[in-house]
């Protein structure tokens, strides 16, 4: 008994359902008036009749870009003849742009009369930067339309977006009372994007031993036939450039504005490069030694110099879109022994041209913090081990090294800096001062000591050219005096260009 009135109930509801009168609304061409008193009708191009997509690179909540929308609303049955309607208009996710008048309810079939804009507790409703209205009204002449002009701006928190409500004046939904336009009004998307990012995925900038002066050409290969790696320039990031590089789909139109987007034939964005301006980029490099400047790799490409900090500065020009469109390269002297360098780009802004309509000047996307390929040694590399005392403390640090090929054959290379004495960072050649047994080498801080002086506490890197990748460090300490040898308390150091100590 109970299973078959659920059937019967759920029958019932599901009939109303089919049968259920329901509002609509959508935008439209042409307008009876314009927003405000005495309006004359708008048609096509100075209507937003069609969902549009906006630049985010301009704010859309200024209100000279404010755009006008003709909204009509339609029932599925007549509105009968009677005083007191509510007509609540909501815009979502945007504001109002011009002040709203009782003449912007417009009639359609259904005439109004005797129009007011309502009061909401102590604010009017619909006035510039508002997000809501209410009109009260009566209808003289059922009919199953009307339509609300309006001006808009889009705040890009989120789709803009029109809600109407209608009903009696003792808030009786007419159908059912509330309905959404089912395609935004607008949305806010990126229209252009520059990404500058590390070649090291594809290609590698390495230096040659013994003397660490020149690159290995062989392993880099930048942007194009100009972008190649030689001796003594390394291209290590790549420059791509995209109009609406979310776009998924076909081709779309994007523009600067919702006044823009009132005129669909003449009022987007070209989407071409020539509406960049330039990309400004400033790079840093964490080590000066040896390094002559920055450049775009392109051919006739200007050295920029760096400064005593290792920052540089230049502008990049493009004249197309695509991925790897011109690539960042570092120059070296081709004569001084270089520290392993980590070019990083700080700080890359992208203008635009008066073509693109206005659009302000925005962040470059810089994956992995900005930076980029790391001028490196052939071969495996240990720390930085921070702290490490000279041989003229008491306290020796030992550095064990396992599971290593080749090394001393081909080189066995410290790398110092933060020298509490002063010393100037340096790279040198400790291989003639390393004890190796089997697979097993050991170095002291007195042998680093006998190649580069006295440096008191400093920060050593260590490179193992030609070493096999998974060879493990562990640096110890040994008190001469007590004969004890300590762990550091650093587990392993084997994570590259990391902290041994960690």
């Amino acid at each position: 008994m109970k299973f078959h009135r659920l059937l019967a109930g759920t029958a019932v509801a599901a009939l109303m359902a089919t049968n259920a009168s329901a509002l609509s609304i959508a935008l439209t061409a042409t307008s009876p008036g314009a927003p405000g008193p005495g309006g004359a009708a708008l048609t096509t191009t100075g209507l937003i009749d069609a969902p549009v997509f906006l630049a985010q690179e301009r704010p859309q909540n200024v209100v000279a870009n404010a755009g006008t929308f003709n909204l009509t609303v339609t029932t599925n049955n007549a509105i009968a003849n009677a005083n007191n309607y509510f007509v609540v208009l909501e815009v979502l996710n945007g504001q109002f742009g011009t002040q709203v008048a009782a003449d912007d309810l417009q009639n359609g079939t259904t005439v109004f009369n005797g129009t007011t804009v309502q009061f909401d507790g102590a604010d009017r409703t619909g006035e510039v930067g508002d997000s809501s209205v209410r009109f009260l009204s009566s209808a003289v002449a059922g009919g199953t339309d009307f339509s609300l002009v309006f001006d808009a701006t889009a705040t890009c928190a989120g789709p803009l977006n029109f809600r109407v409500t209608l009903s009696t004046e003792v808030n009786t939904a007419i159908e059912e009372g509330v309905v959404v336009l089912p395609a935004a009004a607008a949305t806010c998307v990126d229209a252009y994007r520059v990404t500058i990012a590390s070649d090291e995925a594809t290609f590698d900038s390495v230096l040659t031993a013994p003397l660490f002066n020149t690159f290995n050409a062989a392993v880099g290969n930048g942007v194009g036939a100009a972008g190649l790696d030689d001796t003594d320039e390394a291209v290590v990031g790549n420059i791509s450039v995209a109009f609406d590089p979310t776009n998924t789909g076909g081709v779309r139109q994007i523009f600067p504005t919702l006044l823009a987007a009132e005129d669909t034939t003449t009022g987007s964005l070209v989407g071409a490069a020539t509406e960049i301006n330039v990309v400004t980029i400033t790079t840093n490099v964490n080590s000066t030694a040896g390094v002559q400047g920055i450049q775009q790799a392109a051919a006739g490409g200007a050295t920029n110099a760096i400064d005593g900090s290792g920052n540089a500065t230049f502008a990049f020009n493009p004249t197309a879109f695509g991925t790897n469109v011109a690539g960042i390269e570092v120059e070296i002297d081709g004569t001084t022994t270089l520290q392993p360098t980590q070019p990083t780009v700080t700080s890359a802004v992208v203008s635009f041209t008066a073509g693109a309509a206005g659009l302000a000047n925005e962040s470059a996307v810089l994956p992995n913090g900005g930076r980029l390929d790391l001028l490196q040694y052939a071969g495996a590399t240990c720390g930085t081990f921070d702290w490490v005392g000279d041989g003229t403390v008491t306290r020796r640090n030992v550095f064990r090294v396992t599971n290593f090929a080749n090394s001393v054959t081909d080189g066995i290379f410290a790398s110092m800096s933060n020298s509490s004495a002063g010393l100037p960072p340096a790279t040198a050649s400790i291989a003639s001062n390393v004890t190796v047994s089997g697979a097993e080498m050991s170095f002291t801080d007195v042998d680093l000591t006998a190649v580069f002086g006295n440096y008191g506490r400093a920060d050593f890197a260590f490179n193992f050219i030609g070493a096999t990748s998974s060879l493990d460090c562990d640096r110890l300490q040994s008190s001469p005096v007590a004969s004890v040898v300590t762990g550091f308390g650093n587990g392993t150091g084997n994570a590259e260009y990391g902290d041994g100590d960690d």
